[in-house]
């Protein structure tokens, strides 16, 4: 969770973060075409 910015109300109830798979690929996608650039 440090990696994240998360509102402080919020730092006690949370354990974890779910990122969806999909993101990830669109993320990976997207930096592969700016590095071919």
């Amino acid at each position: 969770l440090d990696l994240f910015c998360i509102p402080k109300h919020y730092a006690a109830d949370l354990e974890r973060v779910y990122i969806p798979h999909g993101l990830i690929l669109d993320r990976t996608e997207r930096l592969a075409r700016e590095i071919m650039k």
